[in-house]
């Protein structure tokens, strides 16, 4: 059970970041001269789509809130060594 909230809460946390971006590349890509990123509804989609994430995200206990947040920072962590340890491998491979 708990496995599964933690994996829904990922899900959503993802779509949320989803949503954020294509707000963003609207806002980014009005200059351009296709006029950007266009979806039916503009941005109350967007609005619907992140209160209803928040919404859902608003009902975690606080036990599960912890783990999601503990699971972010791990992952968030092991991403970031990773990505030194690659750095330095390109680097010593470069010469």
């Amino acid at each position: 059970r708990e496995l599964a909230i933690l994996s829904s809460s990922a899900i959503l946390i993802t779509y949320l970041a989803v949503i954020m971006s294509a707000i963003k590349m609207r806002i980014d890509q009005k200059t351009l001269s296709n006029n950007g990123f266009k979806i039916p509804g503009g941005y109350f989609v967007h609005f619907v789509a992140m209160s209803t994430i928040i919404w859902f995200l608003t009902h975690l206990t606080s036990g599960e809130l912890t783990a999601i947040v503990l699971a972010l920072v791990a992952f968030s962590l092991i991403y970031m060594v990773g990505r030194l340890v690659g750095a330095k491998v390109a680097v010593k491979n470069e010469f």
